[in-house]
């Protein structure tokens, strides 16, 4: 089977997974130009996914694809760059998207890049608004982001912004 019958498999399935990515093991090329032609939103979804769990070679078009038309698109772009520890400003802005699927999606991948003190440092104040989202699943995946943020905080003794933190996550508690 070659490289694009091999993508089409891919892109035909209803839900793909890690393994099914594997499969494109050897077919970056073809991957990255499917991307660029394909249309279809639900496709081009699940080619984003695909170049997240490949990795960092994909960056670029993961941050183009950060701005694209299909929120699906956006919100899976946001959480892979997160996953492969791609730190990018655009991540803030998605924040305000109008889509909250977005939102989460973009807080599961900006959790993982809190690990790192300086973009912890740089987001909590971002995540902390979100808090105060209409959607309580955005809600929920910034607390686990401001967890995140507020034990990478504490590792580098970064102590104002970890105390910041700290009292947000208690307010919630009350």
């Amino acid at each position: 089977m070659d490289c694009f019958e091999k993508i089409r498999d891919f892109c035909s399935k209803a839900r793909v997974s890690d393994e099914d990515v594997e499969e494109l093991e050897g077919c970056e090329d073809e991957l990255i130009e499917a991307f660029k032609r394909e249309k279809d939103c639900n496709v081009r979804k699940k080619l984003v996914f695909a170049m997240g769990i490949l990795g960092t070679r994909f960056a670029p078009y993961l941050k183009e694809a950060l701005k694209d038309e299909c929120p699906w698109v956006r919100g899976y772009a946001a959480e892979m760059l997160g996953k492969i520890g791609v730190e990018d400003d655009e991540l803030v802005n998605l924040l305000k998207d109008s889509c909250p699927w977005v939102r989460h999606r973009t807080l599961d991948g900006i959790t993982c890049l809190c690990e790192s003190p300086e973009f912890a440092r740089k987001v909590y104040r971002y995540v902390l608004e979100k808090l105060k989202d209409s959607s309580p699943y955005v809600q929920n995946y910034a607390i686990q982001a401001l967890k995140a943020c507020l034990k990478s905080l504490r590792r580098a003794e970064m102590h104002k912004e970890a105390d910041e933190i700290e009292r947000a996550l208690k307010e919630i508690d009350s």
